[in-house]
Formats: C-alpha cells, structure tokens, sequence
C-alpha cells in the first residue's frame, strides 16, 4: 500500500483562474508534515528541473492537505518570476520563429516528514506546463487547456475572431504549439481570394519539435501576397496550417482587406492570454492631452554673487502624453475579444516603425453600441517613458551662445528612449 493518496494535482496553470489543488492524503500513519517541492524547468524543454519552493501542510482529521498553484496562491509570484520573458515578436517580423519564453514546465514531487523527523520522497509527478498570461475563457471552465480542451480543438493560440478586418501593412501573428510527436513539419498555407477565383498557396515549410510553440507572421506584407496579389485585387484571404501529411492541423483565420480610408490609424499589439501576440488597430478617435511637471532640480549661489542677483534655479521640464483612441465600430466578437486587452501584462504601440510600450488606464474602457448591432472600444493609454523636453541648462547654452556640451539625444522627444 502507498503512503500517500493523491486525490487531485494541477495538470496545467493559467494565472487569470482560479488556483489550481494538489490535494494529497495521509495513508501510512508515520506521516506527520506533507511537504510537497515545486521545481521549474528554467530553460524550456531541456529537461533540466531546479527546486523553486517547499511548502508544508499539516493533515486535517482525514488525512487530508490541500496546497494551492496559480492565480493568487502561494506559488504564484513564483512562477510569474520564473516566467519573466515575454518573447515580443521583432518588428516587420517575415520569418517563422520559435519561442519559450512565456511557456513553462514544472514538475512537484510529493515529500513528507515521518514520525522520527527524517524528509520522505513518495513520487514526483509531471512535467505540466504553465502560461504567463492565462486561459480564463468560458470555453473551458474546468477541463485543462492543454491535455483537454486543446487536444481536441485545433487551433492557433488566439481568441482572436476567425474574421478581422485588417489593413495590407498591418502586422498580424499566429502561433501554434506542436502537441503531437507525430508533426515534423508544418506548412503555412494561405487561400487568396482574387475574385473571381482563389488561388492556394503553400507560404513556408517548417521543420517542427513536440512542445514548441512557432510563430507565423501572417501579414498581407509580411508574407509578401503583393507577388501573388500583382493588381492589388484581394479581397480577402485565409491562413491554416497542415501537417506533412497535408492533414488540417488549426482552425483557418480570414483577414478581410479594408479598402477604405481611416484618419489617425493607431496599431498595437498585446500579449494574449495563451502566450502569443494579438493586433489592434484602431481608427478615427484620436485625442492626445499632454502634462508637464515643472521640477526643481538644483538650487545654488554664483560665486559672484550680489544681493541684485538673487538665487539660481534649475529645472527639468518633462511631459506624460494621454492618448485616446477607439476601434471604430466592428462586430461583437472582435470587441469581446479586446477584452484581453484588460488582462495583457505587455502592450505595445508601433510608434515610427518600432514597438513601444504603453499602459492602459483600465477604468477608461468604454464599449458603444450603433443601430446596426456593431460596437466599438475606446480606451485611454499613455507611453511608459516620459519625455525630457528642456532644461535650463539647454536654454542658457542656446541664449549665451557657449560652447558648453549639451546632451541633445537626452532632449529628443521624437525619439524615445529603447
């Protein structure tokens, strides 16, 4: 007979549910303290686990102990630490990549202390894996998302609509973990609707390894469709993936092309709940109010001071833009699906062809509904960087014509800091 029952274990964590039990029960009676360890895989998929933390229970009058894993637990902070990268996608991103950064491996193994005082290991069980943002959709609420839900629902790792309506420069990603070890290869195939026809097209063959996740930038001018697409005549076109077998692996994504002029066009993208990079463009609305904190830096008496001249005052002038945009109006579930948007821990704005990082005011979010069951978001935002804009030491250097060195890069506002 086992010493230790274990009655429920977290077979995956996603940070924005609920905490994931492990819940373990006293068989043998020399069991005094469960001690189960939680060890992390820091570099994915090496197979390499290092011991993170150690929590202790105590049995209740039924043997039983409960430990908790994920959102607002104990080992959250943990695992949110160990799962520090984001893996942002580089700008003008052409070629298909791999990444790890936001997914992670852990195992836990079950200790316990006897009666005489010594640490027991009775088994270690997984590896499982956890996502840096989280799987709160209603698609799922109690299956887990790997083992279960994504098993058997292909599909890419979005929320995202299978319909948007995008642009021909708008970046656009896809990603896709490789659940099965039968995939070695992926092929990303893109249907073009050039009417009155449609044409196939395999866009890139890629070389896979189970677990990793790839991304596929899917563009119009990323994939370069402009080659295929010579008179500029798309309408629309559509993106899945096959495996060697040409057997349909995802669900298929349809980008229609908005053909129609948008003033103040913005393009951000967001980290998604599942570890991936969603897009949003938004249009018309666009109202920017600075704010400029005046701040005293340095107070000192010239050496040739008089009582006429008093004293001199230095100050930096910096300014914090608020920017409000809005989507313009679209269809209910590209506006649901903006709701990641409250949940993204890294935003990003495509300010002169570079992303940037921004934070939402979350209490901004404000949806709209028109006569034609359309809606849109607006949302307020400002740059995570404040602007130096001048200081008297620039002022005094221009107005006395001196040689005195100044910092011009410390005072470029069209260029914010990387």
């Amino acid at each position: 007979m086992p010493d230790v029952e274990i009655l429920k274990y977290p077979r995956n964590i996603n940070f924005t549910r609920n905490p994931v039990p492990l819940k373990l029960r006293k068989v043998a009676s020399a069991i005094v303290v469960f001690a189960p360890a939680l060890l992390i895989e820091r570099n994915y998929l090496t197979g390499s686990f290092t011991e993170v933390a150690v929590l202790q229970g105590y049995p209740d009058t039924a043997g039983d102990a409960v430990f908790h894993f994920g959102g607002n637990s104990e080992t959250e902070s943990l695992l949110q630490c160990c799962l520090a990268g984001f893996d942002i996608p580089s700008y003008g991103q052409t070629a298909v990549t791999s990444f790890s950064q936001s997914i992670r491996r852990f195992k836990i193994r079950i200790d316990y202390y006897d009666t005489d005082g010594d640490l027991q290991s009775f088994a270690t069980i997984g590896p499982f894996h956890a996502l840096m943002g989280g799987v709160q959709w209603e698609e799922f609420p109690t299956a887990g998302f790997w083992k279960s839900y994504y098993g058997a629902n292909p599909m890419f790792l979005t929320w995202q609509p299978l319909i948007k309506s995008v642009i021909r420069t708008q970046q656009e990603f896809l990603a896709y973990m490789v659940q099965s070890a039968a995939i070695t290869s992926l092929k990303l195939i893109v249907d073009i609707n050039i009417p009155p026809f449609n044409t196939v097209n395999i866009i890139s063959t890629t070389a896979v390894s189970r677990f990793k996740t790839y991304r596929f930038p899917v563009g119009y001018d990323q994939m370069n469709l402009l080659s295929i697409d010579g008179g500029f005549a798309a309408v629309k076109y559509s993106v899945y993936l096959l495996d060697q077998d040409d057997n349909l692996i995802t669900d298929v994504h349809t980008y229609v092309i908005d053909r129609s002029y948008q003033p103040f066009e913005r393009f951000f993208i967001f980290k998604n709940s599942l570890g991936e990079f969603d897009s949003l463009r938004t249009v018309g609305v666009s109202e920017t109010t600075p704010e400029h904190k005046d701040t005293i830096v340095q107070r000192q008496w010239d050496y040739r001071y008089k009582a006429q001249d008093g004293q001199r005052v230095s100050t930096a002038i910096t300014e914090q833009l608020n920017i409000k945009v809005s989507t313009g109006f679209r269809t209910y579930e590209e506006v649901n699906h903006y709701r990641e948007l409250l949940l993204s821990p890294c935003v990003l704005e495509d300010l002169r062809n570079r992303w940037t990082p921004i934070e939402i005011n979350r209490k901004s979010f404000r949806i709209y509904k028109d006569d034609d069951m359309l809606f849109k978001l607006e949302f307020e935002y400002r740059y995570r960087f404040v602007n130096p804009v001048y200081g008297s030491k620039l002022i005094n250097a221009f107005a006395a014509g001196t040689s005195e060195a100044v910092d011009d890069a410390a005072y470029d506002t069209d260029s914010p800091p990387d």
